[in-house]
């Protein structure tokens, strides 16, 4: 249910690249113009055209026919590019995009899409120049339900261009 569609129904789809940038850098690399509700609205869109005006309560779906698999990197092993799972949205994935700001002070950190289900707590700052990149983005294991909140910790180079890394949602039914 993510929103790489094109117009004629195929997915847009031109390389692994898209979940996980160039591989260096973590720079989104050709990747399509996407709306990650795109799904959700052609379900809505169907719902209404049925005669649904409106739903009372909660929409459940149901993600037990299919098991939850990880998808792992075969540059990086042990790093999960993302997880394969019944539904999806967005491919299970978020960018974290972690600009540098002066030598010393924290890091501007932003993340897409906003969702009040994910949390980024940013520790990283900004370094000299000459400092490498180094950045972490993982689930915090002190959220207390364990789902939706992460922890950005590491380093940026002053006057570096902003870098973006793909994130696993790793409870996308929740």
């Amino acid at each position: 249910m993510g929103g790489r569609v094109l117009p004629d129904g195929r997915i847009a789809y031109t390389g692994i690249d898209q979940t996980i940038g160039d591989g260096k850098s973590g720079k989104r690399v050709n990747i399509p113009a996407q709306d990650f509700r795109a799904g959700i609205n052609q379900l809505a869109v169907q719902a209404l055209r049925s005669g649904i005006r409106a739903v009372q309560g909660e929409v459940v779906i149901d993600d037990r026919l299919f098991k939850t698999s990880r998808v792992h990197s075969i540059i990086n092993p042990g790093t999960t590019l993302f997880i394969r799972s019944p539904v999806m949205i967005n491919d299970n994935l978020f960018d974290v995009v972690v600009s540098p700001t002066r030598n010393g002070v924290p890091a501007a950190v932003n993340w897409h899409p906003k969702s009040p289900a994910l949390q980024v707590v940013s520790s990283i700052r900004t370094v000299a120049k000459d400092q490498p990149a180094q950045i972490d983005i993982h689930l915090d294991i002190h959220s207390p339900d364990g789902c939706g909140k992460y922890a950005a910790v590491g380093q940026i180079p002053a006057g570096s261009g902003a870098i973006v890394r793909k994130v696993a949602i790793t409870d996308a039914a929740s």
